[in-house]
């Protein structure tokens, strides 16, 4: 009997293996099919038989990588603020973590919290910010917790530790934590998720002309998921890898320089008109003088000389149109504002002095507040203050606990006076008509007003 169980439990270990190497391949025939359909991407985006391809002709790149997005981010206008709009907005709020709101004083879970994110060697706010940041340019972000339990990076951190123990807390890019390992147990509750990350580190110095400061040397750490909080923003298929904030702008982003860059050369070489030079028939030029003056020429048109000097030759001037790119920009700028839901004026910064619409501004603020919820606190906060719990920095609550962002959409005073002018002119109206309560009773206009009835007196409004 013994022998006999002992091979069912091989012939269901075997099946159970060949199933996750079978499983495995699909995954890796999935990404190749994924990735050639990347590398055509362009191709996908085109019209008559394929014969004109929009990303070809258009000067988009089919692939995108991190340093792309960092590039814009850095070097462009645009691209920077649509990395930081929505972090800035979101983390300037100052959020509260609240246990109770019956007791008159706070709970020892509370005040840890309140002690905790305010301690100012750690800043952890202002790590959550930055997180935020790095996670747009890429797939995802991470914050690395550096502790001293005395164990490597590489090993799990198991047990209880104090918030002195907590070295750093360093948020990273995609590009600077690198996945190395996944679990790929399919009956394993973190079965797809990261298991190990290489965690870049150094490498820096002030990006100046001197080359006089000191580099941080560089160095490779490998560092096992228990010390990492993941950051995915916008996942699809898979809670490890978002969609970049620049992703869906960047064709976009690309078309905005041609503009920009297209309209500002067009000004500095059309803006002051050209030249004709004749010259006369019987103009002769030596090497030297027909060397000057082509040397004078190129001052002329490449620096900012407003004189010629020539000999034996007409300059006479010819005019061009210089054209507007305003309505171009403003064209794509829409375009961007949409997949952003950013509304133009607050993305170009305008929203000072009421340039911005109410209904603009108020939209904004609400998709703050839905971002504050579904991702700074569902993806960023609240797995950071759970690993606290876990692993003894905070005492663990008594009651369910939650996080109070303030209202950034604010009661209208001077709308809810209108409204109650309206409403007061109505109910006069209503009372000076004379058999009015014939046609429509009491309790049908109340209704009507939206308000409650209460009694005969048509003056007890709620």
């Amino acid at each position: 009997m013994t022998q006999s169980k002992n091979e069912r439990q091989l012939r269901a270990e075997n099946k159970l293996l060949k199933n996750q190497v079978k499983n495995q391949e699909n995954i890796k025939t999935n990404n190749s099919i994924t990735s050639s359909r990347l590398n055509n991407f362009g191709f996908l985006m085109s019209s008559h038989k394929g014969n004109r391809n929009y990303f070809k002709q258009f000067g988009y790149p089919d692939q995108i990588n991190f340093d792309n997005y960092l590039a814009y981010y850095k070097r462009d206008s645009i691209g920077s603020r649509l990395i930081e709009t929505y972090p800035e907005y979101c983390w300037k709020s100052k959020f509260k973590i609240i246990e109770t709101e019956t007791e008159a004083k706070d709970s020892i879970f509370e005040k840890e919290t309140k002690e905790l994110f305010k301690n100012t060697r750690l800043k952890i706010v202002n790590k959550l910010k930055r997180a935020d940041i790095l996670t747009g340019l890429g797939d995802y972000g991470v914050l690395y917790i550096g502790v001293a339990d005395g164990k490597k990076p590489s090993e799990p951190l198991e047990g209880n530790i104090n918030i002195n123990d907590i070295l750093y807390i360093s948020p990273k890019s995609s590009r600077n934590a690198v996945i190395d390992e996944y679990d790929e147990n399919i009956n394993s509750p973190r079965y797809g998720l990261p298991l190990m990350y290489t965690i870049n580190s150094g490498d820096y110095a002030p990006e100046s002309l001197s080359t006089a400061n000191k580099v941080m040397k560089g160095r490779q750490t490998k560092v096992h998921h228990s010390r990492i909080i993941h950051i995915v923003e916008n996942p699809l298929e898979n809670d490890v890898i978002g969609q970049p904030r620049l992703q869906k702008v960047y064709n976009d982003l690309i078309d905005l320089t041609k503009v920009k860059g297209g309209g500002s050369e067009m000004f500095w070489l059309n803006g002051r008109g050209g030249f004709s030079l004749e010259s006369s028939a019987d103009t002769n030029f030596t090497e030297d003088s027909a060397k000057d003056l082509e040397s004078h020429l190129q001052d002329f048109s490449n620096s900012l000389t407003r004189f010629l000097k020539t000999k034996g030759i007409e300059a006479k001037p010819i005019n061009f149109d210089v054209a507007n790119p305003e309505n171009h920009f403003n064209m794509i700028m829409k375009c961007i504002s949409c997949a952003s839901k950013i509304p133009m004026r607050i993305l170009l910064g305008s929203e000072a002095g009421n340039l911005a619409s109410t209904q603009d501004e108020n939209n904004f603020k609400e998709n703050i507040m839905n971002r504050q919820i579904d991702f700074c606190e569902n993806v960023i906060i609240l797995p950071l203050i759970n690993w606290f719990i876990e692993h003894g920095v905070l005492s663990a609550p008594k009651n369910d606990f939650k996080i109070e962002w303030p209202n950034l959409i604010p009661e209208d005073t001077a709308q809810n006076y209108k409204n109650a002018n309206l409403v007061a002119t109505a109910l006069q109206k209503y009372l000076n008509t004379e058999g009015a309560d014939a046609v429509m009773p009491f309790e049908q206009f109340f209704e009507i007003m939206g308000k409650d009835y209460q009694g005969e007196n048509a003056n007890d409004l709620d």
